[in-house]
């Protein structure tokens, strides 16, 4: 299982150990395996003395030699499979996750607020995909993406109706 830790500041405390830490380049996590920065070159070359810091391989659009850790993501596979929608940093990581079947488990990725909201669908269809090919994707037990993602109720049967709210 590979955990994918995200920026939210709600769930900061207690990550898990797992064998293999993703996390986004943007973090001060230096217990990563593996850091992504997916934008392009103009925003994050102002960061590059931070990226260059981690001491793991960062995923990026292509291999820089501004990052000497960098290699590329590999976008036409994983959008041949997925299609071509990735609304942000963490739906690239759990794609790519998914390309080599890892199970994964999401940190500090909360899907509520009305800046990052939007992310949350893809996240799910991911996750969708995921338990079709018998993998599972999880996320914090307090995040609103959790109860998206493991409904314990269900909708006109249980009174659900503030389960996605």
């Amino acid at each position: 299982m590979i955990l994918i830790v995200g920026g939210h500041p709600d769930y900061q405390d207690k990550v898990p150990d797992h064998d293999q830490r993703w996390v986004m380049a943007k973090s001060h996590d230096r217990d990563a395996t593996m850091a992504f920065e997916m934008h392009k070159r103009d925003n994050w070359l102002p960061r590059v003395d931070h990226i260059n810091d981690f001491d793991c391989p960062v995923v990026m659009q292509e291999q820089y030699p501004e990052v000497p850790r960098s290699i590329s993501y590999p976008l036409t596979e994983v959008t041949a499979t997925f299609g071509c929608s990735m609304t942000c940093t963490i739906t690239y990581m759990v794609a790519l996750a998914l390309m080599h079947d890892h199970e994964v488990a999401l940190w500090g990725v909360g899907g509520d607020t009305e800046l990052y909201g939007f992310q949350t669908p893809q996240i799910a269809f991911l996750a969708g995909f995921a338990r079709g090919q018998g993998l599972s994707v999880t996320a914090h037990p307090d995040s609103k993406l959790h109860r998206i993602l493991n409904p314990c109720a269900r909708y006109g049967y249980d009174g659900c109706g503030e389960l996605f709210r």
